[in-house]
């Protein structure tokens, strides 16, 4: 009868065992997941930075166009 237990208690220690392993998988791949929506979220953080770089330069070579014009005028 012990030898019984001990088999049941192995089986339940597998499936155990195997649970942690699917679970664990489960995760890398929800990790994964996450490394790729952070590397899509800085892509798009930079390119809004370098959006609104271009919108400052076109300012400021608005800013220089009119003041040449003023001082051609």
């Amino acid at each position: 009868k012990k030898y019984v237990i001990i088999k049941d208690f192995l089986k339940f220690c597998n499936k155990g065992s195997y649970q942690l392993s699917a679970i664990s998988y489960q995760l890398s791949a929800i990790s994964y997941q996450l490394s790729a929506i952070s590397y899509q979220l800085s892509a798009y953080a930079l390119r809004a930075r370098d959006r609104v770089q271009l919108v400052n330069n076109i300012g400021v070579e608005a800013c220089a166009t009119k003041l040449a014009t003023v001082r051609l005028a």
